[in-house]
């Protein structure tokens, strides 16, 4: 990255953090600022799944069944907080700003919100 650029990571962030965290530190150091984006579907937050449920990645190389979905509710969202509260942190760290998409939500919003954020208007 260019020193001094303005720069947006957009991704759901669920995967491994040591690479984004690698990434987010090196640009901070160069004096990048910017912005993460999460985006997230709204079943992701919610985790309304109960019985048999397949969980599967959109590239299909991770796949999960269970036969009891409703038992993961508790410990997933419990990850999900965690993980939404080291962005934050990360984010904090590193004077870049977090935001959240939900893909229900009108792409447009999200555009405004990251155009905001990027001439440092919101917080």
């Amino acid at each position: 990255m260019i020193p001094h650029a303005r720069a947006v990571f957009l991704s759901d962030f669920l995967g491994p953090l040591d690479e984004v965290e690698l990434a987010l530190t090196k640009a901070a150091d160069r004096g990048v600022r910017g912005v993460l984006l999460q985006v997230l579907d709204p079943g992701e937050e919610a985790f309304p799944f109960r019985g048999r449920t397949i969980f599967e990645s959109v590239g299909g190389s991770v796949r999960h069944e269970t036969l009891k979905a409703g038992e993961l509710r508790e410990r997933y969202l419990d990850r999900l907080a965690r993980r939404k509260d080291a962005l934050t942190q990360l984010c904090r760290a590193t004077g870049w700003q977090l935001g959240l998409h939900h893909t229900e939500d009108s792409a447009q919003t999200a555009l405004l919100w990251l155009y905001r954020a990027l001439d440092g208007g919101v917080q």
